[in-house]
């Protein structure tokens, strides 16, 4: 009894996994022990510094941001340690879009338990949103809606596609007296997001997505340009 208690002390089941919302996805520890003595002491330590970690680079971002944020945590191991990584955007209190990436590492592994990602990314989504740009002259309410690089490289198919539907520009520039090819021209060189999108494999399929939820939210006008730059 004693030696079989003596080994689930000395190996918990200590586990790193993702809370998933629709914006966010946030690490946490949990662990699970059968002994009746508990956690060993160093283990303790060690959860309560990841969770101390965690906590202070969390803490500030989801402060800082809104709910139009894109927010990511991940727990790697490396050869040094454990390491913890938020990265993302959001809109600041001064309504600019900016990036971030903050990490922590850890000259400790806490446990090799840690959650895979997958494809729950996808789970985690924001939708850009764009100044108002009622009253400028075309090329400066293109400069105003411009999408950093930063940020482009964290949004999904989604996001982006998301983002041509509501670019401010779409119907103007769709709706224009040109042939469809020119007017597909234009708007890749007037919004980033789906500049960015063309060079993604099945951007197709997430601006067909797009458009039929646009059509379920009554925007039938721009579900039918939407459609016109897959057809």
């Amino acid at each position: 009894f004693l030696s079989v208690q003596l080994f689930w002390f000395f190996n918990p089941k200590v586990t790193i996994r993702y809370s998933y919302g629709t914006h966010k996805s946030i690490p946490s520890v949990s662990y699970n022990t059968k002994s009746l003595f508990g956690l060993p002491k160093t283990v303790k330590e060690r959860i309560r510094v990841f969770s101390d970690k965690n906590d202070e680079l969390a803490l500030p971002i989801l402060l800082k941001y809104d709910a139009t944020r894109k927010i990511i945590g991940e727990v790697k191991n490396t050869e040094n340690g454990t390491l913890i990584v938020y990265y993302g955007w959001g809109i600041s209190q001064n309504g600019t879009a900016e990036s971030f990436y903050e990490e922590a590492a850890m000259d400790f592994v806490l446990t090799d338990n840690i959650e895979e990602r997958g494809d729950r990314n996808a789970e985690t989504r924001s939708y850009y949103i764009y100044p108002a740009v009622e009253g400028l002259e075309q090329d400066k309410a293109i400069e105003e809606c411009r999408i950093s690089a930063e940020i482009l490289q964290y949004m999904n198919d989604i996001e982006l596609a998301r983002a041509v539907a509501d670019f401010p520009l779409l119907s103007s520039i769709m709706l224009g007296d040109f042939g469809i090819t020119e007017r597909e021209k234009m708007l890749s060189e007037a919004s980033d997001a789906y500049k960015e999108l063309k060079t993604h494999s099945n951007y197709t399929d997430s601006i067909k997505a797009v458009a039929i939820d646009a059509d379920s939210e009554g925007n039938a006008d721009i579900a039918g340009i939407l459609l016109t730059l897959v057809e």
